[in-house]
């Protein structure tokens, strides 16, 4: 039930795939929080980049243009 919930709360809303990464824009319906996240397969690596709705597309486009603001 409480992973029913969670699915609800929280929506994929786009993902793109490479040879080395996942990039996935979650929005959480709740909060109206945004943010991309970036997953390194081979390391099993990942960093969460929070967005804006202003700026979500372009965070998810070009994550790597954000990551300062993770480090």
């Amino acid at each position: 039930m409480i992973e029913f919930l969670l699915d609800e709360l929280i929506v994929d809303l786009a993902d793109r795939h490479s040879d080395d990464l996942d990039v996935v824009l979650t929005w959480a319906r709740h909060s109206g929080r945004l943010w991309v996240t970036v997953t390194h397969r081979r390391s099993g690596r990942s960093a969460r980049i929070n967005a804006t709705a202003a700026n979500a597309l372009d965070v998810f486009r070009h994550p790597f243009a954000y990551e300062r603001a993770v480090a």
